[in-house]
């Protein structure tokens, strides 16, 4: 039985997904099995993963989005220790050795992560050590804030080495996010809440992050949408803790703002009772919201 069950969810990806897979191969730990889960790509993926000798295990899938392949991978997994590797970005040689060493060595630790470099298309590093210099935003250094069990902003999918009950106490993915964003962030915050492990933070960069034109995550309103969903799950979560009331207020505020914010593209795309629903479930969440009243009132006027 492997020690580390790798997954990697593929849809696409002929163009990095050899480069991903030979980043695994080549760890200096090498007890490990990779599991490529298929998400209903038309490229020529299957024949280069098929084309890999070593450890490789290749599973297909109708498309259903990264989240089911994700967890599919992790069904078919055998290993005490999770990783995840997305397509089109790749890993140092000692990320497992460091790591595994890491959940080793603390028993009360359920989850690390590291820092990143960002690489392009053909390779070149963009910039060390993304997360120790990223800027964040007000918004999300705030809302990162009132969650202190992540000393650097939440982890890449890319860079997470997690204990294998970790994973399947916390009820997996969700599958409800079929698009490739948010989907991760929802996780890490119920392994929080459900107290399942602590998380760590190594600040070495150990994993590559490929920024490209044809990413997931690209499309906007994929990620609003996704953002709201991510919110309306974590307010259900964090309302049954009652010793979190700054962050359940918190994140009641921030979903009100979101729903606000969709309400108002509907109803100026001319959507307008569905935008006004929007309106209404913000006003509901954060009645003191004065933008969003003035959006209500501006969807009458508009009518009229």
């Amino acid at each position: 039985m492997p020690k580390i069950s790798t997954i990697v969810p593929l849809y696409n990806g002929e163009r990095f997904i050899r480069d991903a897979i030979e980043s695994v191969l080549c760890q200096t730990f090498q007890d490990f099995e990779v599991i490529v889960v298929d998400d209903g790509s038309t490229d020529r993926g299957k024949d280069i993963v098929l084309a890999i000798d070593g450890p490789v295990k290749y599973l297909q899938q109708e498309n259903c989005g990264t989240a089911v392949a994700r967890n599919r991978g992790f069904l078919a997994s055998r290993g005490e220790f999770i990783a995840f590797l997305d397509q089109d970005d790749r890993w140092y040689p000692r990320k497992l050795e460091i790591q595994t060493s890491l959940l080793g060595s603390n028993s009360e630790l359920g989850t690390v992560y590291s820092d990143v470099d960002l690489i392009d298309e053909l390779g070149n590093v963009l910039e060390h050590e993304y997360l120790k210099n990223r800027r964040l935003p007000d918004s999300e250094s705030e809302f990162l804030s009132v969650f202190p069990k992540f000393p650097q902003p939440h982890p890449y999918p890319s860079t997470i080495l997690m204990r294998r009950q970790v994973f399947s106490e916390s009820g997996m993915f969700d599958p409800f996010f079929k698009e490739n964003c948010h989907e991760d962030t929802e996780l890490w915050f119920r392994i929080v809440g459900r107290k399942l492990g602590g998380f760590y933070f190594h600040p070495e960069s150990l994993v590559q992050r490929r920024c490209h034109a044809f990413q997931g995550g690209q499309n906007q309103k994929a990620w609003d949408e996704n953002w709201l969903i991510c919110l309306q799950k974590l307010v259900e979560l964090y309302s049954a803790e009652p010793l979190k009331n700054a962050h359940i207020k918190y994140l009641i505020k921030k979903l009100a703002r979101m729903l606000s914010r969709q309400g108002k593209v509907l109803v100026s795309e001319g959507d307008i009772e569905e935008g006004r629903m929007y309106l209404k479930k913000s006003f509901e969440l954060y009645p003191l919201y004065w933008k969003n009243l003035g959006r209500i009132v501006r969807s009458y006027l508009r009518v009229g």
